[in-house]
């Protein structure tokens, strides 16, 4: 965020705007931590549900959506990152130009939601409306249903480990390092899973008469 702010007060006279949009099931408390210590000048709001994520098919953070001066969506969302030298020309030019840059990934047309994304849609506004109330134990088995749907899901899978782990999310700074050691720990525990399913299965292979 602290990127964004330099990148705000050098372009803003140019009609430019951003408004920053926090993924937090834990709501603004949480969330306005990282836009005052950033000092920023733009305004941010809270999706404690995840809606704009979930109505876009994105399944990480940050993402930018460019839109132009009449509402209209320039440019769906897309990894970019201000401290970049070529995202931060891309966007330049954009605002200098008004030439779109290259889309990224997620669903740019919208349209109507999957089952498999109103479930997730719903799950993840009940885990909020559980969290908000106190029962964390309730959002969490919410939270962990909705990835269910969506293994590779960053922002739920995100949610989770906030809510398990504040210390690692809210304690001075975000730690990428234990988030990192966090997703191997995960894949070796879905590794070995895998490995005793198979044994069991070749297990039940030998002793079934029918074979």
């Amino acid at each position: 965020m602290p990127g964004w702010q330099q990148f705000y007060a050098e372009h803003k006279s140019n009609k430019f705007e951003i408004l920053s949009v926090a993924v937090d099931v834990q709501g603004a408390a949480k969330a306005s931590k990282w836009h005052n210590v950033a000092r920023a000048q733009f305004t941010t709001v809270v999706d404690q549900e995840a809606v704009l994520g979930t109505r876009f098919g994105v399944k990480y953070v940050p993402f930018s959506i460019l839109i132009d001066e009449q509402g209209k969506l320039v440019r769906g969302p897309t990894p970019v990152n201000v401290g970049k030298e070529n995202d931060r020309k891309e966007i330049v030019q954009w605002i200098e130009t008004g030439k779109a840059p290259p889309a990224g990934g997620g669903d740019e047309k919208g349209g109507a939601l999957t089952p498999e994304q109103l479930t997730v849609r719903l799950r993840l506004a009940y885990a909020a409306k559980l969290q908000a109330g106190g029962d964390v134990k309730g959002a969490l088995a919410q939270l962990k249903a909705a990835r269910s749907l969506y293994q590779d899901n960053w922002l739920i899978r995100k949610q989770i480990w906030a809510l398990e782990h504040p210390d690692r999310f809210y304690n001075g700074r975000v730690d990428f390092d234990w988030q990192r050691e966090q997703l191997k720990r995960e894949a070796e525990a879905k590794r070995k899973a895998t490995r005793e399913r198979d044994k069991r299965s070749e297990q039940l292979g030998e002793t079934d008469p029918d074979q």
